[in-house]
């Protein structure tokens, strides 16, 4: 199928099935050939209509040999070999600024799908320009393809890495689940960002944050005066501005029931209607879904649709929690470490004593409490976090008594064997209490810091701290 070269018409309003004819009329046309950007016209049936002279230089092809040939050939044959555009041209969806090495030049290139009055695809216009120096080729967003988020110290995180990067670049709809705090939002970020939809916007959703009452106007948007208070030229929803990007509807099973049918649309579709409109917007979207609870269960409880649940779970991810998987702790440490200094303005680091007490701990929080410990340590401490500075949570609290790998200084221990006949339990417990009480002082440098991590008050560490030296 070709464009129709039919003549303009000055009574009616120009659309993009009306692009072909515009450049065929020969005063345009040497204007787009002064023109320094790389213009290139695809029709619906994958056909080149049309080049400039710009796009002619920058691919090294001659326009009288390539009009009419496939733009398939035409990506295969230039200088410019992008899969990216390859993949945003068979799905009919918008490729923004990326930049590509052709052969000692760096150039950038982009496209669009369009569009005739009805909204059907009929062709697609792509865009090049030189980057002239490696500054602009810097400034000009790359993908790196052996680029990994911080997560890949796992196996398991990098599998869902990969398979999720995947899925994305596909269109393939992805449901991350997860305890809350393990990184849902921080890997859904990273598909985007490493993703052919990188360029796009990536609008983070919190379904639990949003009023029931309001998440309908939120969502769908709404045009002028569909409501009392509406704003006087309406407003687009949060899926009309993931439009070319990426909608992260993170906590998903918080959705209200009603509105689930209205999002099932939208994904069955790809398009939305705003409240009080008749005319729907499409819009190319991809959709990572995320939650902690088990909505397998909450459709068995009538909570949660059925058919948008296999409408989301396309792809499904289980993220394990950060007990399981330990190898994270260390360089999610030297990561927040890092990040705090940047923050701070000034060096910033964690005493290697401190890091075996955090290694051993739980982190019920997972990634989120992990990160907020150091936020912690960085405000409380001047350069150097010690053991002293870490929270009673991770400190001596719920530290092994008899663990050489926590403890700098071991309690005293309790007589040994030769020794505890005739001794009453009360005094084997107390010659344990007053060293345990001695070793804490040691470690953490006065009375009042020993009381805090033992959890008990003042007066009684100085009391018994006094009736040990007296005895």
């Amino acid at each position: 199928m070709r464009f129709a070269q039919t003549p303009l018409d000055a009574r009616r309003p120009f659309n993009a099935a009306d692009i072909p004819s515009f450049l065929g009329d020969p005063r345009w046309e040497a204007i787009c050939d002064l023109i320094p950007e790389g213009v290139t016209v695809v029709d619906a049936g994958g056909l080149v209509t049309y080049m400039n002279t710009s796009a002619e230089s920058l691919n090294e092809l001659r326009k009288t040999e390539w009009i009419g040939r496939t733009f398939g050939d035409f990506i295969e044959e230039s200088c410019l070999r992008c899969d990216a555009l390859r993949g945003a041209w068979r799905g009919a969806q918008r490729l923004p600024d990326t930049a590509v090495r052709a052969g000692e030049r760096m150039v950038s290139i982009s496209a669009r799908p369009l569009r005739d009055s009805q909204g059907l695809p009929c062709g697609y216009l792509f865009f090049q320009r030189k980057l002239s120096s490696p500054a602009a080729a810097q400034s000009a967003p790359q993908r790196d393809a052996g680029e990994r988020p911080l997560f890949a110290a796992s196996a398991l995180w990098d599998e869902a890495y990969r398979i999720g990067l995947r899925a994305i670049d596909m269109n393939s709809r992805v449901l991350l689940l997860g305890e809350s705090g393990v990184g849902k939002t921080e890997l859904a970020r990273q598909l985007h960002t490493n993703s052919t939809r990188r360029h796009g916007h990536f609008i983070h959703v919190s379904c639990a944050g949003i009023p029931e009452s309001l998440f309908e106007s939120e969502m769908f948007g709404y045009d002028r005066g569909s409501f009392t208070g509406a704003l006087s030229k309406g407003k687009a929803g949060l899926i009309e501005a993931a439009d070319g990007g990426t909608l992260f509807l993170d906590e998903i099973g918080e959705m209200p029931l009603a509105l689930q049918a209205k999002l099932l649309v939208v994904l069955e579709s790809g398009r939305v209607h705003r409240l009080g409109s008749t005319q729907p917007k499409t819009v190319d979207i991809r959709v990572i879904a995320a939650t902690n609870r088990d909505l397998e269960q909450l459709v068995a409880e009538g909570k949660f649709r059925s058919d948008l649940y296999y409408r989301l779970s396309v792809i499904t991810l289980s993220l394990p929690p950060l007990r399981e998987q330990k190898m994270l702790i260390g360089p999610l440490l030297d990561y927040f470490v890092a990040l705090a200094g940047e923050r701070r303005g000034k060096p910033f680091a964690l005493a290697a004593e401190c890091r075996p007490l955090l290694e051993a701990h739980g982190f019920p929080g997972n990634v989120r409490e992990l990160q907020n410990l150091v936020e912690y340590l960085a405000v409380v401490c001047d350069e150097v976090a010690q053991i002293k500075h870490l929270p009673r949570q991770v400190g001596l609290a719920r530290a092994p008594l008899n663990d050489p790998a926590v403890h700098t200084h071991a309690p005293v221990p309790l007589s040994n064997s030769a020794n505890l006949e005739g001794a009453s339990l009360k005094s084997l417990v107390r010659e344990f209490e007053n060293g345990l009480i001695a070793d804490a002082i040691t470690r953490y440098g006065s009375k009042r810091k020993a009381a805090e991590m033992l959890q008990t008050d003042i007066a009684t560490i100085v009391r018994k701290s006094k009736l040990a030296n007296a005895a």
